[in-house]
């Protein structure tokens, strides 16, 4: 839901009138792809510790909790409530996730 009022705020904005240019759609259209992006890795590392089962699963889960919160280590997990924009880059990387995964 956030994700579209934000979308709609925007395309508001761009289409008001005497703001609207060919262009105009341009930075809008590669912010989203990027926050797009962001979220979609932020969605796969969440499936993964969310809703994978058995004991791999379970003490893949604790690690990664444990590093995310208690050494933290850098995470996109945030992203989902704080706005993909509010975490640093590196934290979609993918060194940094499996960092997070890793044995």
């Amino acid at each position: 839901m956030s994700i579209a009022l934000r979308d709609a705020r925007i395309v508001s904005d761009i289409i008001r009138p005497g703001l609207f240019t060919r262009d105009a759609f341009r930075p809008y259209l590669e912010e989203r792809a990027e926050r797009m992006r962001r979220l979609r890795i932020a969605g796969r590392l969440a499936a993964t510790l969310r809703a994978e089962f058995g004991e791999a699963a379970r003490e893949r889960r604790a690690r990664a909790v444990r590093r995310a919160t208690i050494e933290k280590h850098l995470s996109p997990g945030p992203a989902v409530l704080i706005g993909s924009e509010n975490v640093p880059a590196e934290a979609f990387e993918t060194r940094t996730i499996e960092s997070l995964l890793a044995p």
